[in-house]
């Protein structure tokens, strides 16, 4: 956390804030309000401590207004970026759905076809079982 509170600039420059406000401690996992201002409160007087909070706020919200304005021109131009990918998506979904379409007309050619070759097969079988057998087919 440390690492992105002062990527972001969020912790203030030491010789702007007293030497008793650390507001790296706020992203600690085991912070806890009420213990840091009993552990403040004997060293500094509660309207100090307010007004350096106060303070705080103000640099957090001038510096989340900075972050959103530095990307702001990203942000915008994400929806036109994904304008185009909708044209594209749509765009290859016709040609999908065009070879789709090819394939189920070769498959039904290749089922109507294999169904003929199997009949012709089928009939041959029983057009030599109905000839009548001599020695000379049985040879041959």
């Amino acid at each position: 956390m440390a690492e992105v509170v002062q990527r972001l600039g969020l912790e203030p420059a030491r010789e702007e804030v007293p030497s008793w406000f650390r507001p790296g401690q706020f992203l600690e996992n085991d912070f806890s309000p009420e213990r840091y201002v009993s552990d403040l409160r004997r060293q500094v007087p509660l309207e100090m401590l307010s007004q350096q909070l106060e303070t705080y706020l103000t640099t957090l919200k001038n510096k989340l207004v900075e972050v959103i304005n530095q990307d702001y021109n990203d942000f915008i131009s994400l929806s036109s970026k994904l304008i185009n990918v909708d044209g594209a998506v749509m765009r290859m979904r016709m040609s999908l759905l065009t070879v789709k379409e090819g394939l189920v007309v070769v498959q039904g050619a290749v089922g109507r076809y294999h169904a003929y070759w199997v009949w012709q097969q089928i009939w041959s079988c029983l057009a030599l079982s109905r000839q009548p057998r001599s020695m000379s087919n049985i040879a041959a």
